[in-house]
């Protein structure tokens, strides 16, 4: 079908991301709990970005999941699923009781809990993209944080569900990085719901097949086009496009690129082997440090070495 128009493009997202949210906001306001709402939306939303790159594929080559859709369902239930559970659980509660504390010290609400529930989360995109953002460019950085990141960028194919494909505890990090601050500032509920409704849908566009084409609203989302930049094999273009919702953040510090013309097919870790085998993939920071240990004198240069053609790291050994 090749490239889908601009005005296409904006047309299925908003329908893919208006029609998650309201969903979201009427499930709730018939009592569903959040626990129900965000992956029964999310997976209705994964369904729709199937269905669209389907029929408006970027890469013919990415059409075959093969190993990789069993392990990415087991990252999205208990990699992705799991670890913000555990957070909410054992210390958003105390993040919450911190910002009770300032609300009261300084006698006024931190959060603008009067605006209308768009704009929360509009300012709630902005802020938690804050937090994410530094450290997504930290996991480019610094040798520590990119062993637990790494395994992202593993897949060769982008096709939505590999969004899911994370490392336990990078989620937990990107977790706290973007919505701890949240609570923090007082951020209630409903707000915080439809912040989780919207980067669980947009991960999955971002990372889908679909051909999109968002135009100059490319300086304002984080599409699936600045996406597949990032995870291109090529270094100089990984490290570019950190925004996890916007790409406003990138453009603020300078990080944003998509050269016309570019075509960023090419995406994973030439250096690296991944398998497609969940426990692998969670010892993979371990395997990474001990087959770099010896390398690096600086985490930069730690970094790139993971990069180097002349030095293929293999990670995990067998097929699931």
């Amino acid at each position: 079908m090749g490239q889908m128009s601009v005005i296409k493009s904006l047309f299925a997202f908003a329908l893919i991301m208006g029609g998650a949210l309201t969903a979201a906001t009427l499930m709730r306001a018939s009592g569903v709990h959040p626990s129900i709402v965000v992956p029964t939306v999310t997976i209705a939303g994964g369904a729709l970005v199937l269905i669209m790159q389907r029929f408006a594929a970027f890469s013919d080559g990415w059409r075959d999941y093969g190993h990789d859709l069993k392990v990415d369902l087991v990252h999205a239930i208990v990699s992705t699923g799991g670890a913000p559970a555990l957070l909410e659980l054992f210390a958003i509660g105390w993040i919450v009781v911190a910002a009770e504390w300032a609300s009261a010290a300084l006698g006024v609400t931190l959060w603008p809990a009067s605006l209308p529930l768009v704009l929360q989360l509009a300012l709630a995109l902005i802020i938690g993209d804050f937090g994410a953002y530094w450290l997504h460019r930290l996991a480019h950085r610094s040798s520590f944080v990119w062993r637990f990141h790494a395994v992202h960028h593993s897949s060769e194919k982008l096709y939505g569900v590999n969004s899911a494909r994370n490392h336990p505890i990078n989620v937990a990090g990107a977790y706290l990085a973007s919505v701890g601050p949240l609570v923090l500032l007082g951020a209630p509920g409903e707000a915080l719901l439809l912040l989780s409704i919207y980067t669980s849908v947009n991960g999955l566009v971002q990372h889908s097949n679909a051909d999109l084409n968002f135009g100059i609203f490319d300086w304002i989302f984080a599409s699936p086009a600045l996406h597949r930049r990032h995870h291109h094999v090529e270094i100089e273009r990984s490290n570019t496009n950190f925004g996890s919702n916007l790409i406003f953040w990138d453009v603020v510090f300078g990080t944003r690129a998509l050269p016309r013309g570019e075509r960023n097919d090419e995406v994973g870790l030439p250096d690296m082997t991944f398998r497609s085998n969940f426990w692998q993939h969670l010892g993979s920071p371990f395997r990474i440090a001990k087959l770099s240990r010896d390398v690096v004198e600086s985490t930069t240069e730690c970094v790139r070495s993971v990069y180097d053609p002349a030095t293929v790291l293999v990670v995990a050994d067998s097929e699931s």
